[in-house]
This record gives structure tokens, sequence and C-alpha cells, in this order.
């Protein structure tokens, strides 16, 4: 299948209208240009449209608020599932970790007791074929949870964790990073408050920062080889938020090296535009913050860029003041299509999720 006519963003600039070929689940050419004239593959005419990279997503709680909207409030998980998946299709994230928070037993969020986490990360692996989007699971885990270490252990044996995330380094947060490390998982801290901190984050194996309380902690941990995460919705709110300023800052130092949704899927479609509308960053260089630098943040070395050889995980977008999604696909089919995007030609499988 050919994508035609489209503006294409690549890791190092664009092509102002070019074609992309899909081949099965991989992305085989990108020219400048319309497609060969004489081909006789189905296409898509994408003009007026901006062809990114499916977006990449290291936290988002959209899950945990599906799965229990108010403390008690329990919903069923394969339908929380359903409803997150969709969202994320629609907003152009075709690989999310998703946050699950392990807390105390007796927490009234009943949702982060660990034996419900342990139903949900264990629903989600045995479903994970069925999903829109590449759905994982990232494990949040504090010291106030006493039994930390004994679940996560259970949890990775089993191979239901993705990504690791530590509040902080006390009790024995060490040893849960140690323990993701003795299965290659990537781990993440969600709360970097010293320069000594990120340094003893760093001997633990540690290469990934949520969140800093200052712009010079976060200096401190970039020089160590961090990646810095911002959040999207802190990047866009009209008020001011604890990090809304540092946020901006962030980027334009720059320090930020990667976005993450936290509460809102579309922010992060949304926030690439912002940053080429105030003329803060290039898109090509905002895409890679949602995209590249996430996907090299936790090893996925499949995707993240359109290049050929890489997965076909990729967002089409009118732009504008708000951009709207009009498709997106994964490994080549398309999993969400506006009806305004209908415009392919009759041999492409129209078994997408319409809006």
């Amino acid at each position: 299948m050919w994508l035609t006519g489209l503006r294409i963003i690549l890791p190092d600039g664009e092509i102002d209208c070019g074609s992309i070929q899909i081949m099965g689940d991989r992305i085989v050419a990108v020219v400048a240009g319309d497609r060969p004239a004489l081909s006789e593959e189905p296409w898509f005419d994408g003009r007026g449209l901006v062809a990114l990279p499916g977006l990449i997503d290291l936290y988002g709680d959209l899950l945990e608020r599906e799965l229990e909207p108010r403390p008690g409030s329990l919903f069923p998980i394969e339908a929380a599932l359903h409803e997150v998946d969709k969202r994320l299709a629609g907003a152009g994230i075709t690989t999310a970790y998703l946050a699950l928070t392990l807390d105390v037993f007796d927490t009234p969020w009943r949702s982060r007791r660990p034996d419900h986490v342990s139903v949900v990360a264990r629903t989600l692996m045995l479903q994970r074929a069925t999903f829109l989007s590449d759905l994982r699971v990232h494990l949040q885990c504090s010291s106030q949870q006493s039994d930390a270490p004994s679940v996560v252990d259970r949890l990775l044996a089993e191979g239901l964790c993705d990504l690791i995330g530590v509040r902080d380094l006390a009790g024995d947060m060490a040893q849960v990073a140690e323990s993701a490390g003795h299965h290659a998982i990537p781990v993440a801290i969600h709360q970097l408050s010293s320069a000594e901190q990120a340094a003893d984050a760093r001997e633990l194996g540690i290469r990934v920062s949520m969140r800093t309380d200052s712009l010079e902690i976060a200096q401190s941990a970039r020089d160590l080889g961090f990646a810095i995460a911002v959040s999207a919705p802190n990047l866009l709110r009209s008020q001011p938020a604890d990090d809304h300023h540092n946020a901006r800052e962030a980027v334009r130092q720059p320090l930020a090296t990667l976005f993450v949704s936290d509460e809102s899927p579309i922010s992060l479609l949304a926030a690439l535009f912002m940053l080429e509308r105030e003329q803060l960053l290039p898109l090509y260089a905002a895409t890679a913050l949602v995209t590249t630098s996430p996907a090299a943040a936790v090893g996925l070395n499949d995707r993240g860029a359109i290049a050929a050889g890489l997965l076909a995980d990729l967002v089409l977008v009118a732009p504008g003041q708000r951009p709207e999604v009009r498709m997106t696909i994964r490994h080549g089919v398309p999993i969400y299509q506006r009806a305004t995007a209908a415009t392919v030609s009759a041999n492409v499988d129209r078994s997408s999720a319409e809006s």
C-alpha cells in the first residue's frame, strides 16, 4: 500500500510532499513526490495531511481512572481496557505504557491493591494481541508498600511488567530497581529531588526521570545520561500548574528529551503542533519527543521514526490550531480512521475503527 501526497516528518527534517510504501507490517520506502504512476498497489491520498510516526507514551494514568473513577467504584477490567484502547488509537498513540500503581493492601483505591494490580496486568497480557494499540504495563512502586519487592518479583517472573517506576529510592526501592535490571526491564524514577539522588539512581541502572524538583536537578540528571520526561498537559495548560513554566523552560534550554501524556492522551499531539506554532521547536524536533526519544529510552529499536525497515506505525494528522487525527496505522493496518479520510482506493482494507 502507498500513502501519498503527505508532508512527512523525518527524524532530522521533513519531506514537503512525499509518499510512504508499506508492505506487511513494515515501511519499505519513503520517497519525495507522488507514488509511482504505474503502481497497481492500493493507495491513500493524504494531500493536506502530515505523516508522523505513531506516538509512543511512556506514562499515562488513563487506565487507572477507567478502572476506578472514585475510590471503591471498580469497573470490569476488560471494559476499561477496551475504552482506553479506543481513546489511545484516536489520539494517534500506537505504543502506550499504562500506569498501574502498586499501593498498600488496605488502600481505599481497590484497583491499586496488589492482588487487583496483578489481575489487571495478567488480563492485559492475555489480551494484548487483540488491542488496537500496543498496550504495556508501567508499574509504579512506592516505599510505602512494604511488600513491594516480593510483589514486583512475582510480576516480573510472569512477564507482566514492561517498565518499572519507582517514586524514590527509599526503603526497598533500590531492591525493586535491581530486580527489574535482572529481568532486563527498564526503570524510571518519578521524583528526582537532588543531584545526589540522580547519581544514586544511575548506579542502579535507572536512565529515565519522569519528574524533577527543579531545572537544576534536571540538568544534573541530563548530564548523567538520563532521559528527562516532561508532562505534555502541563506544557499546554493556560493556567499555570506546579511545573508549567518549568516544562516550557525544559524545552527551551533544552533539557526535555521526551513528553508523557499523564492524564490526557490528546495532549501529546497538541503539544507538538503548539511547539511548532510558537516557534519553540521545528515540528521534526518536537515529534522526536514523543517518538524517537521515548523509543530509545526504553530500548524499542523497531519503531519511533518513518524509515524503511521500521514498523509501519503511523499517524496522519490534519494540522491546525487543534490538530486532528485522520488515520492511525499500526503494523501497517489502519486502527482508527475518520470518515473524512476515506479517500482510499477500493482495494484497501477498511477494517479500521471508525470515529
